[in-house]
């Protein structure tokens, strides 16, 4: 796979707030209230349902595959973590053999170029790949493994100030030279170097503390984006099982560096709990978000690891949104970021609110662009469009390999025949 065919396989559209006019939104408790807002596939409907007032929604709505919606959801970044998504095993197959090949500067350019993908536990350990590649360039990747295997701790610690550089970088980029953000990531140095006694760095509360202070410094955008960084800094636990064990396995191990940034369809309403296989019930996080989350309430989950989700949902809604105007996904979700303002903001009773176009506005701008309005979904005309795309030819993955011609079956001679 070279560069261009990399970039194509790594989502890389995030939609910036302003791209989008939205409007104020109230909170949770006046949405029956807007009328804009309750739409005619029964959103009103789905709020009931996720508040616990209605056990089945009264609603069919778009019942779709979570497979289905990825397909369609295209170029958006994940829900929960806000990093770069790919889509589908088979890029993590062809990104793991063509890094597994890799020597030298192509090596350290690949990793350089695909940064944005790693979760915060590969983020650490393909970082330290590339600190020790530069030292033995001559060597495979797969032979840079019993060397990293050496150095787990110095790898980890290493992969931690990066973090913290990063972070303090980002925040004089928004805050100024002089902020409270940066003060912090200077107090936290000595907890990674081990230079505090009987005392050692918390991811934890590093991340607890981030929100605190973004928050009291009050600019939402520029929290959403220092904290998005910070929450790169690795999970202790998940790094150090992952590079004792599974680094003995070194094709598994390289696989594992990609596989949690696949995208995946998230139930908000959990599915264990009752949640609808429906697009009002999904958004589109990584593997790693989604399968971290498992049932736990939204509330208590991103607050406890992802305090930037609240900003990250708005951005997924934003990149969905672009691209319905853009006519870059099917028709039918026209009406989805209404749709998912109502499951999110009820399923976290209104600690995230989010600010959307509804199918007028999105048609409206879709005029301004030469390009014809979308009819509000229904049932034949999802069906309609499902039986469109199902007609689609998938795009060839390899080689076309013609099969033969069938070969006709010979009558069988008789003796008397073959003597003739």
């Amino acid at each position: 796979m070279n560069i261009h065919e990399l970039k194509a396989s790594v989502i890389t559209n995030n939609v910036a707030n302003k791209s989008i006019d939205k409007k104020t939104t109230n909170p949770i408790n006046t949405i029956a209230e807007q009328k804009e807002v309750v739409n005619d596939k029964g959103a009103q409907a789905l709020k009931n349902y996720f508040l616990g007032t209605q056990n089945i929604p009264s609603f069919k709505g778009f019942d779709c595959a979570t497979s289905e919606f990825n397909h369609n959801m295209m170029l958006v970044p994940c829900a929960c973590c806000g990093k770069k998504m790919i889509n589908g095993g088979e890029n993590v197959e062809k990104l793991a053999t063509e890094l597994t090949k890799l020597k030298g500067e192509d090596r350290t350019k690949f990793i350089d170029e695909t940064l944005e993908i790693y979760r915060p536990v590969q983020k650490a350990i393909i970082r330290g790949m590339r600190e020790v590649g530069e030292k033995y360039p001559k060597k495979t990747t797969t032979e840079l493994l019993p060397i990293m295997a050496n150095d787990v701790q110095g790898i980890m610690k290493r992969g931690q100030l990066a973090v913290l550089d990063d972070v303090d970088k980002e925040a004089k980029e928004h805050y100024g030279e002089e902020n409270k953000v940066s003060d912090y990531i200077k107090s936290q140095r000595k907890y990674v170097n081990g230079l505090e006694k009987n005392s050692k760095f918390n991811r934890e509360k590093f991340v607890k503390d981030m929100d605190r202070i973004t928050s009291e410094l009050g600019d939402e955008h520029a929290k959403g984006h220092v904290l998005n960084i910070a929450i790169d800094m690795p999970f202790e636990d998940d790094y150090y099982n992952k590079m004792t064990k599974k680094i003995r396995e070194p094709r598994k191990f390289i696989n594992g560096l990609f596989s949690n940034a696949v995208k995946t369809a998230e139930h908000i309403h959990p599915r264990s709990l009752g949640g609808p296989n429906s697009t009002e019930n999904y958004m589109s996080e990584c593997n790693e978000c989604n399968e971290k989350r498992q049932n736990y309430d939204l509330n208590t989950y991103w607050q406890t690891r992802y305090p930037s989700m609240p900003y990250n949902v708005q951005q997924f809604c934003d990149a969905v949104t672009e691209n319905v105007i853009n006519d870059k996904i099917g028709p039918h979700f026209v009406d989805y970021p209404k749709d998912l303002k109502v499951a999110v903001e009820s399923e976290t009773k209104g600690s995230i609110t989010l600010k959307v176009l509804n199918p007028e506005e999105i048609n409206k701008k879709r005029e301004e662009k030469g390009l014809k309005p979308l009819p509000q979904p229904t049932k034949e005309n999802v069906d309609r469009a499902r039986a469109i795309a199902n007609r689609r030819k998938p795009e060839p993955q390899g080689p076309v390999i013609k099969p033969h011609a069938p070969v006709k079956p010979q009558p069988v001679k008789t003796e008397t025949e073959k003597a003739a």
